[in-house]
Order: C-alpha cells, then sequence, then structure tokens
C-alpha cells in the first residue's frame, strides 16, 4: 500500500445479527474474545474455524490496544483519533466475527450450510430421532455460551459492583439476540421460565390489566394446552368469557369466524403461529389486523415458529409473542414473552420490579443467555436456507413411505401452509402407538394420549375433523438440526417394515 493510501474504514456493523446498541454489542464480543479465547464454541462457526477468528481479532485488536499517543502516531495505518479507537475495535469484532466461511468451508460442510453443526453426542448411539416439536438437543455451542454464566460469572446482574457487570451485559446481548431473531426492539423481551408462563404472563396479564368486569377472550380449538387452560382458569376465576373458534379439515382458522366472534368486550386474541403436532402455520397477520380494528390484543405462541421460519413482529401484526428455548436447541426452563411498546399487563410474578416488573426475581442469566446464543444461530440458519434442507428431507420422507405404501399414507394438515420440519401422517389399518412400539430404531410421537392402557385421539385431530380411527393412525415425525438424509432412509425403512406386523394383528 503506498504511504499517501489510507485502507478504507468499513461500513457500520450490520443490523443483522448483532442489533441493539450496535457499537456495545460488538465491544461485548471483543471481550468475549479477549477473555475466552479457548471458548471459541461460542461463535457461530466450526470449532476449529472459531478458535482461528478467535485468535485473529485478538491479534488485531492488540494492534489498537496501545497508548493513544502510539495509535495517534500511527494514523497513516489508522486514520483514528485515539477517542476513535474504541469504535474501530467494534469494527473490527463485527468483521472478524461476521465474515462468512471461504467456499472450502462451506463445501466441508455440504448442502451450501455455513452452520450445520457436528454430530451431537446425545443423538450418537441412540434411534433416528424425529421428535423436534417435542423438544430438541441442546446444541453445544449453547451450553458452551452460557457455562461461564455458571462457573467464573456468578454475580446478581442488579448488583451495582464489579461482579454484577458481566452478567448485567449478558443479559442485555442476550435480550437483543433473542429481539433480533423476531424483528423486534429488545426492551421489549421478557425472560420467563418456560412458554407456559410466557402464555400466561400474556393472557392473565392483559385481562387483569384491562380493567373490564366481564372480558372476552378469543382462542381457537388447536390451540396449545397453555393458552386453553390458561383461558379456563380466567373464565373459572375472573370471571372472563371464552370463545373457541373451530378449525377447518387442515387445522386453519376462518378469519371470518374470528370477526364474528369479536365484540367491545374482547380483551384479547390468542391464535399459535404453528400447531406442534400438524404444522399448519395460521394466518396471523390477517387474524392479527381484524383484532385490531376491533380494538384488542392480539397474542400469539410462536413456540414451535420461532427459529424454524422466518418471523418479525412488526409484519405479523401482534402484540405479545411467545418465544421458547427447548424448542430451538436451547436448555429446558427458559423462554421469553416480546411485550409491543405501550401494552399493559398486570405482573405474573411480583417482588423486586425484574423484567420491566412483570416478572419479578433475580435473572437466571446462564439460561438467558443459552437462549440468546440459540436465537443467534437460529437467525444464521435461517439465511443460510436451513429451512429449504429441513422441507426437502421431510418431502423426501413422505415420498418414502407413500411409494412404499401406495394409497395408505394421508397427510394430516394442510401441503404447503406447515412448518418445513414437520410431517404428520395417518397409515391406513394401523395405530400410531403400535407402528412405533414395533419400530425401535426411531423416536417419534402420536398426538395421542394413552390413559389407564386406553388411547384416546389426538384433541388436535378431532378439531379437525377426523374420525377416531384416522385419528388413532397418526404418527408426528419431525426433523430438525441433525437429521440427515441417512436419517430419513433409516426413518422409512423401519417405519415401513413395522407395517405388516402391526396390520396383520389387527385383523
Amino acid at each position: 500500500m503506498k504511504s499517501d493510501q489510507r485502507p478504507r474504514v468499513p461500513p457500520d456493523p450490520p443490523t443483522g445479527g448483532f442489533t441493539a446498541g450496535r457499537h456495545e454489542t460488538v465491544r461485548i464480543h471483543c471481550r468475549l474474545a479477549c477473555e475466552d479465547v479457548a471458548r471459541p464454541a461460542v461463535l457461530p462457526f466450526k470449532v476449529a474455524e472459531a478458535a482461528d477468528r478467535s485468535r485473529e481479532l485478538v491479534e488485531r485488536i492488540g494492534e489498537l490496544s496501545e497508548a493513544p499517543e502510539a495509535v495517534e502516531s500511527r494514523r497513516g495505518r489508522w486514520p483514528l483519533r485515539p477517542q476513535d479507537t474504541v469504535r474501530r475495535i467494534g469494527r473490527l469484532a463485527t468483521d472478524v466475527l461476521q465474515r462468512r466461511p471461504a467456499r472450502g468451508a462451506r463445501d466441508r460442510w455440504g448442502d451450501g450450510m455455513t452452520h450445520l453443526p457436528a454430530p451431537h453426542p446425545g443423538l450418537a448411539d441412540g434411534p433416528v430421532y424425529l421428535d423436534y416439536n417435542a423438544t430438541t438437543p441442546v446444541d453445544p455451542r449453547v451450553a458452551a455460551a452460557m457455562l461461564p454464566h455458571l462457573t467464573r460469572f456468578f454475580g446478581n446482574p442488579s448488583s451495582g459492583h464489579p461482579y454484577g457487570a458481566r452478567p448485567r451485559t449478558a443479559l442485555a446481548q442476550a435480550r437483543a439476540q433473542v429481539a433480533a431473531l423476531i424483528g423486534a426492539r429488545p426492551e421489549g423481551i421478557v425472560f420467563t421460565a418456560s412458554g407456559s408462563e410466557a402464555d400466561l404472563l400474556a393472557l392473565r396479564g392483559a385481562v387483569l390489566a384491562s380493567g373490564n368486569r366481564r372480558p372476552h377472550l378469543v382462542t381457537q380449538a388447536t390451540e396449545h394446552p397453555a393458552v386453553l387452560a390458561s383461558c379456563r382458569a380466567l373464565e373459572r376465576l375472573h370471571g372472563a368469557r371464552v370463545t373457541v373458534l373451530p378449525v377447518d379439515g387442515v387445522g386453519l382458522v376462518d378469519p371470518g369466524a374470528l370477526s364474528d366472534a369479536l365484540g367491545p368486550d374482547t380483551v384479547l386474541v390468542s391464535v399459535m403461529a404453528a400447531n406442534n403436532e400438524t404444522g399448519a402455520l395460521q394466518p396471523i397477520p390477517e387474524l392479527a389486523a381484524r383484532t385490531h380494528a376491533h380494538g384488542a390484543l392480539f397474542h400469539c405462541d410462536a413456540a414451535q415458529a420461532a427459529g424454524k421460519i422466518p418471523l418479525d413482529v412488526i409484519g405479523l401484526g401482534v402484540d405479545l409473542l411467545t418465544v421458547v428455548g427447548h424448542k430451538m436447541y436451547a436448555p429446558k426452563g427458559i423462554a421469553a414473552l416480546w411485550v409491543r411498546d405501550g401494552v399493559r399487563l398486570e405482573p405474573v410474578v411480583y417482588g423486586g420490579g425484574q423484567e420491566r416488573g412483570l416478572r419479578s426475581g433475580t435473572e437466571n442469566t446462564a439460561l438467558a443467555v443459552a437462549l440468546g446464543a440459540a436465537a443467534q444461530l437460529a437467525a444464521d440458519e435461517l439465511s443460510d436456507g436451513a429451512p429449504s434442507r429441513i422441507r426437502a428431507l421431510r418431502d423426501e420422507l413422505h415420498a418414502h413411505l407413500a411409494d412404499a405404501l401406495p394409497g395408505r399414507v394421508h397427510l394430516n394438515g394442510p401441503d404447503l401452509r406447515r412448518l418445513p420440519n414437520t410431517l404428520n401422517v395417518g397409515i391406513d389399518g394401523t395405530r400410531g402407538h403400535e407402528v412405533l412400539r414395533a419400530a425401535p430404531g426411531i423416536a417419534a410421537a402420536t398426538g395421542s394420549a394413552c390413559h389407564s392402557g386406553t388411547h384416546t385421539p389426538s384433541p388436535v385431530l378431532t378439531a379437525m375433523g377426523q374420525d377416531p380411527d384416522r385419528a388413532l393412525g397418526a404418527l408426528r415425525l419431525t426433523l430438525g438440526r441433525w437429521s440427515t438424509a441417512q436419517d430419513v432412509a433409516t426413518a422409512a425403512r423401519v417405519l415401513v417394515r413395522a407395517v405388516p406386523a402391526v396390520a396383520g394383528s389387527r385383523r
């Protein structure tokens, strides 16, 4: 480089990955890289590459960690005033940590994906896992991100002394990462201990804060029990009226039926983004628009949708949205409710005023960090086209079953308007639980319930109008981050082999 040429100053850090408080956020990542370079797995890259990037970052930041006068004397290389040094460090962090792997690195992963993880240790010796909608394995990168907050950084985030600083900063970062996944602002994120608690905060909080003596709630028949049970509790304990909308044959709500149900006393409508059994995607923007036209709030349980499909709270038009950690490769025991600015809620836990006063109690920094890391990884996968990869595997599994059992395999739920990872099928002449019992090589679910040895049909499929025989024949096969083409081939082979034995035993 000629002496009169100066390097181009990188643009401001992109907002897609590290959002709120851009420069503060990248400074956090600088410190993480400098202090915890031995923990490269916290970065969204293959471990060896993450270590290289961490070392590169530390070396480059080292050049800027000299005395201000030294930096000033090297203006030919670094055109900065001393007070600009920190800003440049932030830009370096973004450049090093967010740079995509080279083409060769992409090829090593296969499928054109940059963020496919190494094989999961929890899945190494077990059956093919096809129950990702029930829970997901904790991503080792998520575990690595939370580990320091179980060991080194133990302080209370509310403490004013140095031991509280790192947890407080990590909590803010996690809030920003979760917000980024759903297109929200960090201050709207309220951490909770579960999706059920987040749903309760939304429903109970809105009803009690409304001041309405006879509040009206609207939900739909295939909603998660956390919402349906909360509605019934509000009906029983607080005099609320509850309308449960029907669904059609594929599990979708008719927006016209919602309009007919809304009235002057309607306080809240709660409809999930995606069904946990069929993957059916509800028309949330239209439902929310009709709700707002009547002056009510709209809550969306996005436990199954977050991380699987792109979500944007502004585009959806919702006022409250639930995100759940263990559905997106974080540990159980952590979730979040996004609350639109200006929405009033009665707290779900009273006390010291944490989480905007809506959920008091000392924050679990480690679990919040885990949810933030999981959200960041999910955002990276969404931008890399992970839904297309999973959808292709799902459709391949469906095709294998349909080809091997011609005319006997029936899809439950929408063909197109569903989650990319979810396949719910019934096989004529069988019971889902019997098929799975005869197929120990896979781990999947049925949706039916067993009470004292008697199986009852899935309430979701029953609400869709299916007769008991077909509903009892359902299999819920859900794929995820570690699903492979080999898994699909193995699962199809095991299921097809199990069907004749099950069907024969029923004759």
